[in-house]
């Protein structure tokens, strides 16, 4: 198989596979929402480690895909995503770091404030847990942030439950 230069292959990744990363997930349909989890889960995968240049550039548009399906009435969907979120972030190393959290982590606090029952509650609650595990240190100094607003979340039972069985998370 023949090498192709690293513009070629930037092309190819920004007019065609991105693209089409990207149509799959915005759609929300749960079939083709986890076929590009699966894809952006072994790309992400693939791709730590690797010393290129757009690494974070990809990987941070990967997380940004991520996030569409986030409030979704599929918990099942929103589970999928959140636990690649967290391969994403860990394949990103340093470039998922302080200033990421500081980003991401009121955005995740913002879904906790949702009514109860709402789909985003436990949408905020599984990207917590993700950003907790990948990013323990960064996410260390929000603790009194993240404690006040999942007080009051411990009455849905579907954010109980993460909570109670992904203690080590938080």
């Amino acid at each position: 198989m023949p090498e192709i230069s690293t513009e070629a292959a930037l092309k190819l990744w920004d007019e065609h596979i991105s693209r089409k990363l990207f149509e799959l997930i915005k759609d929300k349909q749960a079939p083709d929402a986890l076929g590009a989890l699966l894809a952006i889960d072994v790309l992400s995968e693939y791709l730590e480690g690797e010393d290129i240049v757009e690494l974070g550039r990809i990987l941070f548009r990967f997380w940004n895909y991520l996030l569409l399906l986030f409030p979704n009435t599929d918990n099942s969907l929103m589970i999928a995503a959140s636990r690649t979120a967290g391969k994403v972030v860990k394949s990103g190393g340093s470039a998922f770091g302080d200033s990421f959290v500081d980003k991401e982590l009121p955005r995740a606090l913002e879904f906790l404030s949702a009514p109860e029952k709402d789909p985003g509650r436990y949408g905020g609650v599984l990207l917590l847990r993700e950003l907790a595990r990948t990013c323990p240190a960064p996410v260390y100094k929000h603790i009194p942030d993240v404690l006040g607003r999942l007080y009051p979340c411990f009455r849905d039972v579907r954010v109980s439950a993460i909570i109670m069985t992904d203690r080590e998370a938080f």
